[in-house]
Order: structure tokens, then C-alpha cells, then sequence
């Protein structure tokens, strides 16, 4: 007697091959700096990347940061890049995986680095 795979479990394994993973892409800018970021679902991980560039000789960092925001548990955030000094450009990533609720969206967001609260804009973007 041969052992074969029940139809349906291959039918469910196609199709779990065929969905696409969710993305997105955001332009960001504030005063002194500008910057972009990309972020993917696939499943439960969600892949961010980003590049940004100090544009002004005024002595403060320019930074990207990502909020990964989740149906339960805590937004996980972190800094995605950091360019001091004028025309300096630097690029990062960020993998993350939810154990404990789905993502659903992510706050990204560039900030100007100054001495009291930094200047900040952010976009949030659903992957629905």
C-alpha cells in the first residue's frame, strides 16, 4: 500500500505559495534631512528598510526610526539609520517576527536630532 499526501493538504500548501506579502514604500523629509523606507509582511515578520541624508551643514543628526504596530503585545520600534554631517547618507534594515499579535502597520518616521525634543514627521501605512 502506497502512502500518498491527501489532495487537499497540497491544494492548502499551493495556495499559502501564491499570496504575495504585503509592502509598502514612504518618502519622509524634515528640516535638514530626508529619507525613505520600505517595509514588507510576510506572514507574521516584517522586513524594514531605510536610507537618509543629512542635507544641512547645521551640526545635527538626521535619523529614521520605524514603530511596527500589532493587533496585541507591545509596538517594538527602532532606529533604522543615523547621517551626521552634510551630503553623509547611511542605510539600515531591521527584521522583526510577532509571536504575540499580528502587524498591521508601521509609523515611520524622520527626526532631526537637537538638544531638547527633536523635530520629527512621520507616515504610518497599513498592509492592508
Amino acid at each position: 500500500m502506497s502512502r500518498r499526501t491527501p489532495q487537499f493538504i497540497v491544494a492548502a500548501i499551493a495556495a499559502l505559495a501564491l499570496v504575495p506579502a504585503a509592502a509598502f514604500a514612504a518618502s519622509l523629509c524634515v528640516q535638514g534631512g530626508s529619507g525613505s523606507m520600505t517595509a514588507s509582511l510576510s506572514g507574521t515578520t516584517v522586513t524594514v528598510k531605510g536610507s537618509v541624508t543629512d542635507t544641512s551643514a547645521d551640526g545635527a543628526c538626521v535619523y529614521i526610526k520605524a514603530e511596527i504596530v500589532r493587533t496585541a503585545g507591545h509596538n517594538p520600534d527602532r532606529d533604522i539609520a543615523k547621517a551626521c554631517g552634510k551630503g553623509t547618507k547611511k542605510s539600515g534594515s531591521w527584521t522583526f517576527t510577532s509571536y504575540v499579535g499580528i502587524p498591521t502597520h508601521v509609523d515611520a518616521k524622520i527626526c532631526r536630532d537637537r538638544i531638547g525634543p527633536d523635530d520629527c514627521t512621520s507616515k504610518r501605512v497599513s498592509f492592508s
